[in-house]
């Protein structure tokens, strides 16, 4: 990769150190590597992608899920404090469906421990917290550019740190990876897949194979400098109009918006609450006529990944159930169609007056 695209990487997310790697998985995965898991436990969010805990696993560690906040389901800092022990080698900080991790909160309890946080900035790079790109919130951040990510290109991701004795680390890692290990996790992980009788293990299995790349494909490397530019390009325009989707969602009775900023936040998948199965089916429906794409994400975390017990993370079983995302792209043109058709589904749905669901 260019020493000119690094360099406009480290200027976008105000880092630096910028290191290419091959998706968010493995950048996740390296990142822990360096860190030190190996036999000790990674806390991590109880609501989110299966390929966060595989990236522990990958990693030597034993990831153990925490409970989630309602407002806007990443991982709640009150339930990080009460499982905070010794044991705990480092928090996996996810910025669920785009919405920033409160890592400030995570911060106040974890430092004085020294436990260090890694971002998961997959979902909501381009988004701003007061200023300050996600990504570089943590201790270490990682972004993809996988499938449906905001830059879209099935491959490749980004490490980011301020950290120059980390990032030489992981370069080093890079350059000499382990095969061994890569062979131990997939042993380990089909042997999870079968023993949890799951009927779908092998398809499972074979989707999660590419996830542990270390170094940056080729040929995504050639194409992201044109994906990277457009990206940045038509931000400002993508950020506008996903704050008239916000608005335009709010306007149907039943339906509860997240905690968002319009002023920099950058769903990966704009979501709301839908808690009651009525309003749910009504809302599904008004979509549904409208053409307008949704998406039902991440059951909490079971199964071979971790060991949640079935009173264990309520909140995250909770917003499996009533969370409803929008399927977009972070291209203007997609989100400005979006925007208008949810309008749209506001004034022809049946039972809607402008002010919601009668």
């Amino acid at each position: 990769m260019g020493s000119r695209l690094l360099e406009q990487f480290r200027h976008f997310f105000g880092c630096e150190h910028v290191v290419p790697v091959g998706s968010g998985t493995g950048g996740l995965s390296l990142a822990l590597r360096c860190i030190g898991v190996r036999g000790r436990a990674v806390l991590v969010p109880a609501l989110t992608c299966p390929a966060v805990p595989l990236a522990v696993i990958a990693a030597g560690g034993v990831p153990r899920a925490v409970d989630v906040l309602r407002a806007d389901a990443t991982i709640d800092p009150a339930a990080v404090a009460d499982a905070l022990t010794t044991d705990v080698a480092a928090i996996i900080a996810v910025d669920s469906f785009g919405y920033p991790a409160r890592i400030a909160e995570l911060r106040r309890v974890a430092d004085p421990l020294g436990c260090p946080i890694v971002e998961d900035a997959c979902q909501a790079y381009g988004g701003r917290v007061d200023g300050v790109a996600l990504g570089t919130l943590g201790d270490i951040g990682v972004v993809s550019f996988g499938y449906s990510k905001n830059v879209w290109l099935d491959a490749g991701g980004l490490l980011l740190t301020d950290d120059r004795q980390l990032a030489a680390e992981v370069l080093a890692m890079q350059q000499a990876p382990d095969y061994r290990l890569l062979s131990r996790v997939r042993s380990r992980v089909t042997l999870k897949l079968m023993l949890s009788g799951h009927e779908d293990w092998f398809p499972a299995l074979v989707r999660h194979m590419g996830l542990l790349r270390y170094a940056f494909p080729a040929h995504q490397a050639q194409m992201l400098p044109v994906a990277w530019r457009a990206f940045v390009d038509e931000l400002p325009h993508t950020l506008a109009n996903l704050k008239r989707l916000a608005g335009a969602a709010a306007g149907f009775a039943g339906v509860e918006t997240f905690e968002y900023s319009a002023e920099g936040w950058l769903p990966w998948r704009y979501s709301v609450r839908v808690p009651q199965e009525q309003a749910r089916v009504s809302f599904e429906a008004a979509m549904a006529a409208a053409g307008v794409p949704l998406t039902h994400l991440f059951p909490p975390l079971t199964g071979p990944f971790v060991d949640l017990g079935p009173d264990e993370c309520p909140e995250a079983r909770r917003l499996s159930e009533m969370i409803v995302n929008f399927k977009h792209s972070a291209r203007a043109a997609d989100t400005q169609a979006m925007a208008e058709s949810v309008e749209s589904a506001i004034a022809a749905w049946p039972g809607v007056d402008g002010a919601g669901f009668c």
